[in-house]
């Protein structure tokens, strides 16, 4: 119901809506686990039922869940698709995030461009940081990080977009971003989490300006969304924080 309210209510303001959940790290990376039995499929996965019973009830709005993409990925190839210290995916799983994100976009926009793997570069580099696993246990892993590598995709003649705006808390936090790539079409507002970080670069590339807020409760920026008049709305969010779904939204009363 919250998902559907959602999509009528940007539909009767000709806004594009589109929810992206990102994968847990240990729905991808499960074996590690250890004493725990991880089930890694979608068809197992609480939110690959999700998609699959909205797919089966021709729902209007079905998240994107890139979980097969990313174990299909982790299969074919040893890059890491998550940093090994820290919950977050990295440059490389943010991008296959993104693919699979723009297969679902371009249903409704075709001519939008893809940063597709033929037009990237995809060195190794290091990602030389404690991670919040690390610090959760209060463990150092620094210099052991030392000698990881981390595929980062990047577009073979650069990057064309620039960061235009941006807004801190008091306590540092990137609350807010406003990116412009002169050279793409169409304005897009994210609604987002940490996961967005990685998966930023590729958006602001392929859009022509892109606003993005760190926050999930898109019901408090209604009155935004409408004085910026995007063309698509994206609402980014990992997986344990999914049952964000679940709170009904003012969108429900708007939008019947």
């Amino acid at each position: 119901e919250n998902l559907e309210a959602q999509k009528r209510w940007f539909k009767m303001h000709d806004i594009a809506y589109f929810h992206l959940i990102a994968p847990n790290k240990e729905d991808v990376y499960g074996e590690y686990l250890k004493g725990i039995r991880k089930i890694k499929n979608k068809d197992s996965d609480r939110i690959g039922l999700l998609v699959d019973y909205l797919e089966r009830n021709n729902a209007e709005c079905v998240p994107v869940f890139p979980l097969q993409a990313l174990i299909d990925a982790k299969i074919s190839s040893n890059d890491l698709l998550y940093y090994k210290t820290d919950t977050h995916w990295s440059a490389l799983g943010a991008y296959i995030g993104y693919l699979e994100l723009m297969k679902k976009i371009k249903e409704q926009y075709p001519d939008l461009h893809t940063l597709m793997k033929n037009e990237m570069s995809f060195d190794s580099h290091k990602h030389v940081d404690n991670g919040d696993l690390a610090q959760m246990l209060r463990v150092d892993y620094t210099e052991r990080m030392k000698d990881v590598d981390y595929v980062f995709p990047e577009p073979a003649n650069g990057w064309s977009y620039q960061v235009v705006e941006e807004n801190k808390s008091e306590e540092g936090r990137l609350v807010f971003l406003r990116t412009i790539n002169p050279n793409k079409a169409l304005k897009v507002m994210v609604f987002r989490d940490s996961f967005t970080t990685a998966l930023q670069p590729y958006l602001s590339e392929t859009c022509h300006e892109v606003l993005y807020y760190w926050d999930h409760d898109i019901n408090k920026h209604m009155d935004v969304i409408i004085k910026e008049k995007p063309d698509i709305v994206i609402a980014e969010t990992v997986s344990r924080y999914a049952d964000n779904i679940l709170l009904r939204t003012g969108f429900q009363e708007v939008s019947n």
